[in-house]
Formats: structure tokens, C-alpha cells, sequence
């Protein structure tokens, strides 16, 4: 699973295919068959057989709040990272002068996800590369 989320840090974000993320996604899906298989069955094992069902349903739990929990911390770090890296890099990027104000209004509504959404000749698209790269290295810093 390391070795999955190490190859994830080293995507390209700029990338569009899908087979770059192919290898480090397998890893990872072996990687967490193989914990949670054996976490379950040390759970199991270590109570005796009328709490079996109570010590299934822990492991259950945990790995649905795990399910639930990994993405929103995952995102919110990379979010974060990505909108501090972003609101700083906005004024030297050399954009045409109207750009940075309008880029800035569009990332504080929507952070830099907007500006990167943002279509070719609207106003602050032009910053769509620096949101790209801001998202970018958010997400890597994440994994």
C-alpha cells in the first residue's frame, strides 16, 4: 500500500490517461486485501467464538469509517495546500492585468477546482495552468 501511495505522489497531473494510475492502483488494492484480510482474522481469532460476531462487526466498522474518513482528510489537506500555493503563485504568474483580480474572485468562491474548471477566454483563465499545478502538488503532498 506504500509503495502504491509513493507511485500516486509521483503522478503527472497533466496526465489524462489512465495508465500511469493503473500500476499504483493495483498495488494499493493488493496491499489493502491483504491487511484487512488479516487484521479480520486476528480479530477473530483473538476472542472467543460466541464474540466472533461482535468482534466482525468492529472490523467492519472500522473499515468503513476508514472508507469514509481517508478521502475527506485526503482532500481537505490537498484543498488546502492547493489553495495556499495557488493564492500565492497568482500574482507573479505574469497574467494580462484584469486576470489575477478576476482569478482571485473565482478561487475564493470555489477555490482553485473553479479557476482549473474555468473554459479557454474566460476571464481568469488564463490561471487555469497555475490552479492545474496548484492541484497538482496539493494532492501529491496528500498521498
Amino acid at each position: 500500500m506504500s509503495v502504491g501511495c509513493l507511485l500516486c505522489t509521483r503522478l503527472d497531473v497533466t496526465d489524462a490517461g489512465l495508465s500511469a494510475f493503473v500500476v499504483p492502483d493495483l498495488l494499493i488494492g493488493v496491499g489493502f486485501a491483504l491487511c484487512v484480510s488479516s487484521v479480520t482474522a486476528v480479530a477473530l481469532d483473538s476472542v472467543p467464538p460466541q464474540l466472533a460476531g461482535m468482534a466482525s462487526a468492529t472490523t467492519n466498522m472500522l473499515r468503513d469509517l476508514s472508507f469514509a474518513l481517508g478521502p475527506a482528510v485526503v482532500g481537505a489537506v490537498a484543498l488546502s495546500k492547493a489553495g495556499t500555493a495557488f493564492s500565492s503563485n497568482l500574482d507573479g504568474a505574469g497574467l494580462p492585468p484584469d486576470h489575477p483580480g478576476a482569478a482571485r474572485g473565482i478561487a475564493a468562491e470555489g477555490g482553485p477546482i473553479a479557476v482549473n474548471s474555468l473554459p479557454p477566454g474566460a476571464p481568469g483563465s488564463a490561471a487555469h495552468d497555475l490552479a492545474l499545478d496548484a492541484l497538482g502538488s496539493g494532492f501529491s503532498n496528500a498521498f
